[in-house]
């Protein structure tokens, strides 16, 4: 496109599914200090590594539609039923 933005796919993971590591409706994302990547889905929020090896999964009460990192790492996810709630990430 001339004078247009160009955009360039950097990396892609994931399929639809219900099994670990796949998706049934992905809603949000965020990333951690170690470049671990959080994906909420109907599931709950799953779990990536950089490169989309899947490392795990962990429930929250309802269904997360926003997530953000503090500055010393631990999550805030916001849910439907409304709660607000903050995990604690082990390394």
């Amino acid at each position: 496109m001339p004078g247009g933005s160009h955009e360039c796919l950097l990396a892609r993971f994931g399929s639809e599914g219900e099994e670990p590591g796949q998706f049934e409706v992905p809603t949000t994302i965020a990333v951690d200090r170690q470049g671990r990547i959080y994906v909420s889905d109907f599931k709950g929020i799953q779990v990536f590594a950089t490169d989309g090896r899947y490392l795990g999964q962990f429930n929250v009460q309802g269904f997360a539609f926003g997530m953000d990192f503090t500055d010393q790492g631990a999550l805030w996810v916001v849910t439907n039923k409304p709660l607000v709630v903050q995990f604690k990430i082990v390394k």
